[in-house]
């Protein structure tokens, strides 16, 4: 079903003219909500195998999460060619936004890992859990950023956001 929406829509978008060309083996996605109950299910794949991580958990209501998304490219340019992989982890809202979910993808060119999380993924499994990693205030906030090492550690629960450029930058090289 993931290969599907690899292939299926890029098309459909190009279609409506959202989009100019897409390389869609770029985008890995898993609407499956059901499929991963914790981020260490998740990083379990093939895809973070002796990587660092840098998650970009957010939601497609979320405005600071959307504004983000063009300060990726930077990010993804410096590290083209370096074990560094993107998982974004997309929170539940409670009602199905996966259309909007996969044309912001695209549309924002967000080549990566793509995990839309379940109710209790989200809320038991990551901010229940870590709870004592984030303020009263933070917990449940997007957009929030996370950098995990090459053994599949969270390092930073609190990592610089990508419009921060080289404080970013530092802090992914120092890891690396």
């Amino acid at each position: 079903m993931t290969r599907l929406f690899q292939l299926l829509i890029p098309v459909l978008l190009l279609g409506n003219g959202a989009l100019g060309q897409v390389d869609s083996s770029k985008f890995i996605l898993y609407n499956d909500t059901a499929r991963f109950n914790t981020i260490e299910d998740v990083l379990a794949l093939p895809h973070f195998q002796d990587k660092l991580v840098y998650v970009d958990l957010w939601g497609t209501r979320c405005g600071p999460c959307i504004q983000e998304f063009p300060n990726m490219a930077a990010l993804k340019q410096r590290y083209h060619d370096k074990p560094v992989v993107f998982l974004y982890l997309k929170s539940p809202y409670g009602f199905d936004d996966s259309k909007e979910w996969k044309e912001m993808i695209y549309r924002y060119n967000l080549e990566g890992i793509h995990v839309a999380m379940s109710i209790r993924f989200y809320s038991d499994n990551f901010w229940q859990r870590y709870k004592e990693k984030y303020t009263e205030e933070r917990s449940y906030g997007i957009p929030t950023y996370m950098i995990i090492d090459r053994k599949g550690k969270i390092i930073d629960f609190d990592a610089p956001r990508p419009g921060k450029g080289q404080k970013l930058f530092e802090v992914l090289d120092a890891a690396l």
